[in-house]
């Protein structure tokens, strides 16, 4: 546990408690009240990271680094090797999947074109492997919102001039229609304020309490039945949840501890219930716009 870590401001320390929102975690939060032209920095013993932003982090502490255990000429040829064994035998899961795996780890950026070939392959999976289809989407789910995660942080990282920039950076992240079943990754999407996930086959929110900086949710059309697991996005002030499984009340209860002033629940069974919109505008005393119409 963080016991150590201290707030440093320009004008004194700052105690306050440290959590994360899971055990191990790679991410720690400190609320703490400071102004915006604050620096602060966070010491751990002797060490001292700079931080710019209001939960807590630098960049790097968040962006996503691929290890290679081998020289990348190696795994390159490894990689050859491996596609020439999958062009002899197409349809045998061990070649499919080891060549799906290479894929993602000689290349971390990405082209479209390779990226539409791991689609492929994990759909191939599910063809040659049906009793494990399940497995597959959501391997297929993790390896999109890796690469999807490392091509944000490199396009806000160069259109950055500072480190500030970077941390404040309104750069959107826009995972819509592509077969997702849940979010992953979300620890490295905490500096975010921008989230288009629509379109999907997500049933849970339970990935989202890492998105302490997101103002802007995009989820629907997907198949969620609850809105938990937004609590801890307190910033959020617009969420598009339309075309949903919500059908009770209770099921946006979530959403009483963010800040939404714009709310869409239209196509959820919830919104044809006698006790709707009252109950929804009661439980989000700050919402200017439900539905798309005034309050």
């Amino acid at each position: 546990p963080p016991s150590n870590l201290k707030v440093v401001l320009h004008d004194g320390s700052k105690s306050g408690v440290w959590r994360s929102h899971v055990t191990p975690s790679r991410l720690w939060y400190c609320d703490i009240a400071t102004s915006p032209e604050h620096e602060v920095t966070v010491q751990l013993g002797s060490e001292t990271v700079r931080c710019v932003n209001d939960i807590g982090v630098t960049s790097d502490c968040i962006t996503p680094r691929v290890d290679y255990t081998a020289p990348r000429d190696i795994v390159q040829e490894q990689l050859g090797n491996i596609r020439d064994l999958y062009e002899l035998e197409p349809e045998n899961k061990w070649v499919i999947s080891t060549y799906l795996d290479m894929m993602n780890t000689c290349n971390q950026s990405k082209s479209k074109e390779q990226i539409t070939e791991m689609r492929n392959l994990t759909v191939k999976l599910c063809h040659v492997d049906p009793m494990r289809t399940g497995y597959y989407r959501d391997l297929w789910t993790k390896l999109l919102c890796e690469t999807a995660v490392t091509a944000w942080w490199s396009n806000v990282s160069r259109d950055a001039m500072t480190s500030r920039d970077m941390m404040t950076s309104r750069e959107p992240l826009n995972l819509s229609k592509k077969y997702l079943t849940r979010l992953d990754h979300a620890d490295y999407m905490c500096a975010l304020r921008e989230l288009d996930i629509s379109h999907n086959n997500i049933t849970s929110l339970s990935g989202f309490t890492s998105l302490v900086s997101l103002t802007s949710l995009n989820l629907s059309h997907n198949k969620i039945p609850s809105l938990d697991g937004l609590e801890s996005c307190k910033n959020l002030t617009v969420l598009d949840a339309s075309f949903n499984c919500i059908n009770n009340s209770c099921a946006v209860l979530a959403c009483a501890k963010c800040r939404l002033q714009e709310l869409t629940l239209e196509g959820n069974p919830l919104a044809t219930s006698e006790v709707y919109p009252g109950c929804v505008v009661q439980c989000c005393s700050m919402l200017c716009k439900l539905d798309n119409r005034e309050l």
